[in-house]
């Protein structure tokens, strides 16, 4: 009776999909091309956004969009260079949370000046990050002496957001109530523009 269990068991979880599904023939992979639709209008694009941004915004345990709580922007420690500035930036996103960043001005210009809300990506220093491979502080630099005013900030777990680590934030309890890391980060990213 056992060996007949394992057998139907094994069975029924190695049919997954038909032979003819095209889940078993187009398996993707770092070679595959992949096509953007082409949507014959606006309005097709709009639904497809909205389906889009929902996803993102469920998978980020965001949905619904917290209140926006006031920021209590702390701009401090300014140091005046050729033809830029560059401040440091806490902005409270969550309350008790805070969000670290620097942000870098045009000098002896007027403006109004449009803006750059710049997350540092993948680099090991963060928003800090000066290699032959990249440097975080001259992109800051280089856009405020063009014109832009940059806010440069960190991801969480880098520099001076480091309440919590770049890590999986968690664990079953969190999960359940969809706080997570890329929701945290988005969020920050949402709150900083």
């Amino acid at each position: 009776m056992f060996i007949v269990r394992i057998g139907i068991t094994t069975a029924v979880l190695c049919a997954g999909a038909p032979a003819g599904d095209r889940r078993n023939l187009d398996t993707p992979g770092t070679d595959t091309h992949f096509v953007m639709p082409a949507y014959a209008n606006l309005g097709e694009w709009e639904a497809r956004k909205e389906s889009l941004r929902a996803q993102i915004l469920s998978a980020a345990g965001l949905l619904p969009l917290p209140e926006k709580t006031p920021l209590n922007p702390q701009v401090f420690g300014k140091m005046e260079r050729q033809g830029y500035t560059i401040e440091k930036v806490l902005l409270e996103t969550y309350p008790g949370f805070w969000l670290g960043g620097n942000l870098y001005r045009p000098r002896g210009r007027q403006g109004p000046f449009p803006g750059v809300v710049s997350p540092h990506g993948h680099w090991s220093y963060g928003r800090l990050e000066n290699t032959h491979l990249g440097s975080l502080p001259a992109r800051g630099i280089n856009l405020a002496r063009q014109g832009f005013v940059v806010f440069l900030y960190d991801m969480v777990g880098y520099n001076d957001t480091t309440q919590l680590p770049h890590a999986r934030i968690g664990g079953d309890r969190e999960d359940l109530w969809s706080i997570n890391l890329l929701g945290l980060q988005l969020w920050n990213s949402i709150r900083a523009t």
